[in-house]
C-alpha cells in the first residue's frame, strides 16, 4: 500500500517531468499567466531527431512509395467520382481535406447504404427461416463488401507487423520461386497474340508489320501512345509481371535482402524478354483501340455507328453520350501516319478523359491477360494463400478475361483467335523442348495437340490447372483429355512437379523435394530424381539461353 501511495505522491511530478521535456516549457505554463522567454505549449512543433537515426525506419525506394501512394490514391478518387457528381466531391474534399478522403467516406457510405436496404426485407419476412437467411445474407454482404474495399486499398489481410520475419520471408520465396521456375515465360506467352487476334482481330497486327518492313514510325507512335496513357510501363515497373506472380503488395517495405532478391528477379524476367514481349503487345493494342474508338466516335457523331458497337463500348466504360463527345473532340485531334493521336489531358472535361483512358486500359489488361482486383479470390490476399497460388494468377483471371469474355459474344473472329491460341500453345510447347535440348513428342500428334495445345493456351483457365491436378493424383485415370480422345500421357508443365507441389503449389512441392533430397543425401543413395530436384533449387537453371549449360552440369554431377 505504501508502494502504491508513492507512485500516487510522483505521479504528477513525472507527467510534469515528461511533458516539459517534450514541449520545452514548464507544464503549468498557458493562458493567464505571465509570458516566459521559453517556447509555449500552442508552439508548432517538429521532430528534432537527426535524420541518419531515423534512416533504417524510412522507405526511401522511390518506386514502392510511387505504387503505395497511388494505390492507396487511385481508389478514393475512382470512389468518389464513381458515385458522386463533380461539385459534391469537391464539397466533400474541401470539408473533410482533401479529395482522397472524401473518397473513401463515400465508399463506406455505399457500403452503410447496401446493408441498410436489408432491414426493411428483414422486416417483412414472414418465417423464422426467411427471417434467418436475409440476415445471413446481408452479413455475408456487408463482410464481402468490406472485403473487397480493402483489397481495393491494399489493407486486406496486411500483417500487423510487416517488417517481421514471415512476410518478409513470404516476399522472398515468391522472389526466388520466379528466378528458379519461370526462365521459359516469355516461350510460354507466345497464345496472348490469339487472344489479342480474339479481341482485337488481325487488322491489331497489320499496321505494326508493314512498318516493319517500310520503317518504324508505326512502332514509335505506339511506344508514345503508350507511355501517354499509362499503358506500357512493363520496362520501368513490370506492372504485369507484379500482379500476375502477386509481388504487388505496396504496403510491404523492404528489408535489404528482399531489395537485392528485387532487383536480381527484375533483371532475370528482364533477360526471358518478357517485359519487352509485355510493353510491345500492351503498346500494339492500346494505339489500336484508340484508332478504332476515334473512328467509331467520329462515325457515331454523325449518327453512322451500329447499336451493337455502341453497347459494346458501353460495356467498356464509355457511354454513348461519351462517344458523341469523344467524336466531337477527335474531328480535330492530331493524325501521325493516318493513326488518331489523343492527348486526354488536354481535353475540358477532365472525368470524359479520365473514363477514356480507364477504357484503355481495361481493354489492354483484357488483351493481355493482367489480373485485377476483382479477378483474384479473397485468400490470394493473404500470404500463404500467395505462395500456394503464386502461379495460379493468370489461369483465375482468364476465367473472366478469356472463358467469359469470349463467350460472351461469340463471333467467327473470336472463334479464330481461339484456334490460333491453341495453335501457338502447341508452338510453345515445341519451342520449350528445344531449347531444353528435347526431341518434341509427335508420335500421336492429335493426342500431343490436345494436351499441350489446349493445356498452354489458357482457354481452359483454372479448369486447366484443375484437370491437370486430378490427373497428377490419379495416374492419369481421371483425365479430360482422356475422355476427348487422347492418348494417357503427363502434361509437360506439371511433369517436374510432385504431387505435393501440383496441389499446394511450387513451394509446397519444393519442401517434399528437399526433405526427399535429404533422406537420399543420409542414406547414401542419391539418385538421378534427387539431381534433378536439387537442380530445380537453382536460380537461372530453367532460362531458355542457359538450360542446355545446366544439362551438361547435371550429366557431370551423376
Amino acid at each position: 500500500m505504501d508502494g502504491m501511495r508513492e507512485i500516487r505522491a510522483n505521479a504528477p511530478k513525472i507527467a510534469g517531468d515528461v511533458r516539459r521535456k517534450i514541449l520545452n516549457t514548464d507544464p503549468d505554463t498557458g493562458f493567464g499567466k505571465s509570458l516566459t522567454i521559453t517556447a509555449g505549449p500552442l508552439k508548432g512543433r517538429t521532430l528534432d531527431i537527426p535524420s541518419k537515426r531515423i534512416e533504417k525506419f524510412l522507405e526511401n525506394d522511390l518506386e514502392v512509395l510511387t505504387n503505395a501512394y497511388s494505390s492507396k490514391l487511385a481508389y478514393s478518387m475512382g470512389a468518389a467520382q464513381l458515385f458522386q457528381d463533380a461539385d459534391t466531391v469537391a464539397r466533400k474534399a474541401k470539408h473533410i481535406g482533401n479529395e482522397a478522403n472524401a473518397g473513401t467516406k463515400v465508399i463506406t457510405e455505399q457500403i452503410t447504404e447496401a446493408v441498410r436496404s436489408y432491414e426493411p426485407m428483414i422486416a417483412a419476412a414472414k418465417t423464422q427461416k426467411e427471417k434467418t437467411s436475409l440476415i445471413r445474407e446481408r452479413d455475408r454482404v456487408a463482410r464481402d463488401l468490406e472485403a473487397e474495399a480493402q483489397v481495393l486499398q491494399g489493407r486486406f489481410k496486411r500483417p500487423d507487423n510487416p517488417e517481421g520475419f514471415w512476410p518478409q520471408a513470404a516476399q522472398t520465396i515468391k522472389q526466388f520461386n520466379i528466378m528458379t521456375m519461370l526462365g521459359m515465360v516469355a516461350i510460354a506467352s507466345l497464345p496472348d497474340i490469339g487472344q489479342i487476334i480474339a479481341r482485337r482481330g488481325f487488322k491489331v497486327f497489320t499496321r505494326p508489320i508493314n512498318d516493319l518492313v517500310n520503317g518504324m514510325s508505326q512502332i514509335k507512335i505506339d511506344k508514345k501512345m503508350g507511355r501517354r496513357l499509362g499503358v506500357a510501363s512493363e520496362l520501368s515497373g513490370a506492372t504485369r509481371l507484379e500482379k500476375m506472380y502477386m509481388l504487388d503488395n505496396t504496403w510491404m517495405p523492404m528489408n535489404n535482402t528482399n531489395k537485392r532478391m528485387g532487383w536480381l528477379t527484375n533483371k532475370f524476367v528482364k533477360a526471358t524478354g518478357l517485359e519487352h514481349w509485355n510493353r510491345m503487345l500492351k503498346e500494339v493494342v492500346a494505339t489500336s483501340y484508340i484508332d478504332d474508338i476515334a473512328l467509331d466516335a467520329i462515325a457515331h457523331s454523325k449518327g453512322k455507328l451500329k447499336p451493337d458497337k455502341v453497347a459494346r463500348y458501353a460495356q467498356g466504360g464509355l457511354s454513348a453520350g461519351d462517344m458523341m463527345e469523344i467524336g466531337k473532340l477527335m474531328k480535330g485531334a492530331e493524325k501521325v501516319d493516318g493513326v488518331h493521336f489523343p492527348n486526354p489531358d488536354t481535353w475540358p472535361d477532365e472525368a470524359l478523359a479520365s473514363r477514356f483512358k480507364s477504357a484503355v486500359r481495361r481493354e489492354v489488361d483484357t488483351a493481355i491477360v493482367t489480373p485485377g482486383a476483382g479477378d483474384l479470390p479473397l485468400v490470394s490476399r493473404h500470404q500463404l494463400g500467395q505462395i500456394i497460388l503464386q502461379f495460379k494468377s493468370f489461369a483465375m483471371s482468364a476465367n473472366n478475361r478469356v472463358i467469359l469474355a469470349n463467350l460472351d459474344d461469340m463471333t467467327a473472329q473470336k472463334m479464330t483467335g481461339m484456334m490460333i491460341m491453341m495453335a501457338l500453345g502447341n508452338l510453345a510447347y515445341t519451342a520449350r523442348e528445344i531449347a531444353k535440348g528435347n526431341e518434341p513428342d509427335y508420335s500421336d500428334p492429335y493426342s500431343r495437340f490436345m494436351r499441350e495445345g489446349i493445356d498452354r493456351s489458357g482457354l481452359l483457365a483454372v479448369w486447366g490447372d484443375v484437370n491437370a491436378i486430378s490427373s497428377k493424383m490419379t495416374g492419369g485415370k481421371v483425365d479430360l483429355y482422356k475422355l476427348l480422345g487422347a492418348q494417357e500421357a503427363e502434361l509437360s508443365r506439371y511433369a517436374s512437379r510432385n504431387v505435393l507441389g501440383a496441389m499446394l503449389g511450387v513451394s509446397a512441392g519444393r519442401v517434399g523435394d528437399i526433405s526427399k533430397l535429404a533422406y537420399s543425401v543420409a542414406n547414401g543413395d542419391v539418385a538421378e530424381s534427387d539431381l534433378r530436384a536439387m537442380r530445380r533449387m537453382v536460380i537461372f537453371q530453367n532460362h531458355a539461353l542457359l538450360y542446355q549449360g545446366f544439362n551438361k552440369i547435371e550429366e557431370a554431377m551423376k
